[in-house]
């Protein structure tokens, strides 16, 4: 229930464009190109990008998109607190969101590092992508439902230091800033 879909607020063709989930009282966690969609700055100065037909580009995250779901739990995005866009940052964003009290509650921290073997599940929005095997992908994978959550389960290949490791869970474009939670979740 933490991880949700980032779009954008009341925009009809520029919906969505990735994954975020809760890491935080009121903070979510995702990738710093998919928090570049909506806003730019550094150093703890952010603001929201301006669209000439939509104005500015508020975004949010809906708890609720999944697959025959009706319901949607759309939470504003409040303020972006963070964005890894320089060399040396990892590829994440941290936002703060409005206040809700029916926020899901956090996903712990691993405390240890993933290692070679390790299951993994990838919790995201995977989107249609014509960067692959795409009748494999639309046809025996995804039944061609996208945009909605999905899990998807693998294993660690291999450890590429403290903060990044190879898997083989399938991860399409919309997968960007989705949970990896191991065993234990």
């Amino acid at each position: 229930p933490a991880v949700g879909r980032v779009e954008f607020e009341d925009t009809e063709e520029m919906y969505y464009f990735g994954t975020g989930w809760v890491i935080a009282e009121n903070t979510i966690i995702t990738n710093a190109h998919v928090a570049e969609e909506f806003s730019r700055g550094s150093k703890g100065k952010y603001a929201y990008l301006r669209d000439p037909t939509y104005g500015e580009l508020r975004a949010q995250i809906d708890f609720r998109e999944e697959h025959r779901g009706d319901n949607e739990f759309e939470v504003l995005f409040d303020k972006v607190m963070f964005i890894g866009n320089q060399n040396d940052q990892p590829d994440l964003a941290i936002i703060t969101v409005k206040k809700h009290a029916g926020l899901p509650d956090p996903i712990p921290l691993a405390e240890k590092n993933a290692k070679k073997g390790d299951n993994v599940n990838i919790i995201g929005y995977p989107a249609a992508d014509d960067r692959g095997a795409t009748d494999v992908m639309g046809k025996a994978i995804f039944k061609n439902i996208y945009n909605v959550k999905r899990v998807a389960p693998g294993r660690v290949l291999d450890q590429d230091g403290d903060w990044s490791f190879k898997h083989d869970a399938s991860t399409l474009g919309g997968n960007s800033g989705s949970v990896v939670l191991d065993d234990q979740g």
